[in-house]
This record gives structure tokens, C-alpha cells and sequence, in this order.
């Protein structure tokens, strides 16, 4: 079975036994994508039109003057930070059963309600 390149750029290839080799062994190459044209770069590049670098800009706008972004950012600064060490002692004190009465239950659900 021959495969057509799908670029200007690829070399045909030919499936064999099942495994897809390069027509022209003599390249030299193991690889079966296709080699750069020469003199191209070997790094890929994205070019955006005008349009959409005025979309990009004013998506960039709206989320940064969003009051509920802001309220959001805000309230994640005022997080305290949390050591790995105190959220082991908090699992292993759940694991033994520290918060199974209902007092810590009601607590738990009213801290809970609350941040909703």
C-alpha cells in the first residue's frame, strides 16, 4: 500500500508487514517525519492576524476588570497558608475519628454553610 505525502515537504511512504518504513532508505533518516526544507528554522512559530491579537487584548481586559475575578483573587489572598505538616496532622486526626461527634459535625457544617 503506498501512502501519499500530506505536505510538499514528506516523503512517500510504504507500508510493510505492517509497519510503515520510508521509500527512500538512502536518506540516512530513522525518523518518518518528514525533514525541514532547507534554509527553514528549526523552530515552529505562531503568527496571529491583527484580529486576533485585538481579541486577545480585549478577553485580557475583561478578565482583569471582572468584579467577580477581582472579589475572587482577593478572597484567595486572605486564604492563610496551609503547611503540608498541619494538613497530615488534620487527616490522621480525621482518621481516627477526631470529628465523628455530632458537635463537630454542626461545626463543620455551619463553617461550611458559611463560605457558601
Amino acid at each position: 500500500m503506498n501512502i501519499r505525502p500530506t505536505s510538499p515537504y514528506a516523503t512517500p511512504a510504504a507500508e510493510v508487514g505492517g509497519v510503515r518504513a520510508e521509500a527512500n532508505a538512502t536518506s540516512g533518516r530513522t525518523s518518518s517525519s518528514p525533514a525541514p526544507p532547507a534554509g527553514a528554522d528549526s523552530e515552529d512559530r505562531v503568527e496571529l492576524s491583527a484580529q486576533g491579537r485585538e481579541a486577545a487584548q480585549a478577553s485580557a481586559l475583561a478578565r482583569a476588570s471582572d468584579p467577580d475575578l477581582e472579589a475572587a483573587r482577593v478572597g484567595l489572598r486572605a486564604q492563610p497558608e496551609i503547611s503540608p505538616a498541619r494538613v497530615q496532622e488534620l487527616r490522621e486526626a480525621i482518621a481516627d475519628g477526631a470529628y465523628d461527634t455530632p458537635e463537630a459535625i454542626d461545626a463543620i457544617a455551619g463553617a461550611l454553610t458559611r463560605r457558601l
